[in-house]
């Protein structure tokens, strides 16, 4: 039997995964492979499994968690490196949006590491860094802007749900009410009758 596809990570899964990963990134992100290392970060994906489904609203199991990491970590260094190419084909480069800048600490240095042209001659590598460093500070905040305007777009939604749930109720007590005052007004007329 196959298994259900689960919905997809929201915002502030992604974020609340992040903010895990973060505590123990210095393990999962461990080069060794020997059987001691495996097995602390078998443990470690359990004890990250098990705080994200102690806060989320929908349970995730371990390989999902995982592989949504990876994904977003392949992501993010997909488009990091499109960003430098940018940068360096031209004096200041073009923005593009990085998912979720805050998983740059979640990943090690040297697997997104910065790119230092010697053949460029328009900056030296140290403009470049600086550059570089002053782009990706912008792009953080660009994300965690679009990332509060979401949370208050949704938040927004959540209220006018509510208030039209509570609109509905309202009317549906209301056509109870007269449902019920019929029936009474039925009985009545019987005993008239009678």
């Amino acid at each position: 039997m196959e298994g259900k596809r689960c919905s997809n990570f929201s915002a502030e899964e992604i974020d609340n995964l992040i903010e895990i990963i973060n505590k123990y990134k210095y393990i999962i992100e461990n080069k060794k492979t020997d059987h001691v290392s495996s097995k602390k970060k078998e443990d470690t994906w359990t004890k990250i499994t098990n705080e994200f489904n102690f806060q989320a609203k929908i349970s995730r199991n371990k390989a999902s968690l995982r592989k949504k990491y990876e994904n977003l970590k392949r992501n993010l260094k997909v488009r990091t490196s499109i960003e430098k190419q940018k940068m360096c084909k031209t004096a200041s480069g073009s923005s593009t949006k990085v998912e979720n800048g805050r998983l740059l600490s979640a990943v090690t240095p040297n697997e997104i590491n910065e790119l230092n042209s010697f053949y460029d001659n328009d900056c030296s590598g140290e403009d470049l860094r600086t550059k570089w460093a002053e782009k990706k500070h912008n792009l953080e905040i660009e994300m965690m802007t679009a990332e509060h305007n979401n949370r208050m777009k949704k938040h927004a939604l959540e209220i006018q749900i509510m208030e039209t749930e509570r609109k509905d109720r309202k009317k549906i007590n209301q056509l109870k009410m007269e449902k019920l005052q019929l029936e009474i007004d039925a009985l009545r007329s019987k005993e008239v009758i009678k």
